[in-house]
């Protein structure tokens, strides 16, 4: 096991070339840097004129505490548009085989795929190389912020959500009234169960890497009075180790 900073995590991985499987342990803000101030009501509650909530892990000079831990698989340099191409045309000729008619090849198969597949503007941008190779980071098309970027990520186990205060662990289902509810990805034409999982983590936010049989835990640079509410954090994550990773092939 290697203690790394997270400079040491991006010199490491801007070495890496090709499609890659990595372990990882990501921490991440739950609500995207927008907390909701109080519990969502349920609709007896709306109904009785109930009062609301505060949110309880927001301070009183309006920090945020709750983080976001995710133990999982995923897969750098991997081009998202090809990706899911790859998979919606799978999907366009399981269908004209289940209805007896012959796969589409070619500019028909194309054709299909672009009246599927809605391509849009995206926030973010891949970091290529001069010699037109993908590094495993994207950038903040306005802030010029840089991000990991990874794809088919599959999380193992269940993520779990911690005060960042104390340190204390809190199930998703017993948060959900602060939580925000998920949306489902529908651009890309695929069914549900199919859909391409594209991530991109602030760097930072990466605090464990398993890859090339090598366990790296990072530590991301903190200001000095900011170290005592990241202790009780780095305490849970000590006992949390990343997945190995599986080959390409599977």
């Amino acid at each position: 096991m290697k203690q790394i900073s997270t400079r040491n995590m991006i010199e490491i991985l801007d070495g890496v070339k090709g499609a890659s499987m990595v372990g990882l342990i990501a921490v991440t803000d739950p609500c995207g840097g927008k907390p909701i101030k109080f519990r969502r009501q349920t609709i007896e509650e709306k109904a009785t004129g109930a009062a609301k909530v505060p949110n309880p892990f927001i301070d009183s000079d309006g920090a945020f505490h709750l983080v976001k831990v995710q133990r999982g698989h995923a897969m750098f340099n991997c081009r998202y548009n090809r990706a899911v191409e790859k998979r919606v045309a799978a999907e366009i000729n399981s269908e004209r085989e289940m209805e007896g008619l012959s796969p589409l090849e070619g500019e028909d198969l194309t054709t299909a795929i672009d009246e599927r597949f809605v391509k849009g503007d995206n926030w973010q941008q891949a970091i290529m190389r001069d010699d037109g190779t993908m590094t495993p980071f994207a950038e903040h098309k306005t802030t010029g912020e840089i991000y990991l970027r990874t794809m088919f990520y599959k999380p193992v186990g269940e993520c779990v959500f911690i005060d960042q205060r104390d340190g204390t662990i809190h199930e998703a289902s017993a948060i959900a009234d602060v939580l925000p509810v998920k949306s489902e990805n529908t651009n890309q034409g695929l069914s549900s169960e199919n859909v391409v999982r594209y991530n991109v983590w602030k760097l930072r936010g990466i605090r464990a890497l398993k890859m090339n049989g090598e366990l790296y835990r990072v530590r991301p640079h903190v200001e000095r009075e900011a170290e005592a509410v990241y202790e009780a954090l780095n305490a849970r994550l000590e006992n949390m180790e990343p997945p190995s990773p599986p080959s390409i092939e599977t």
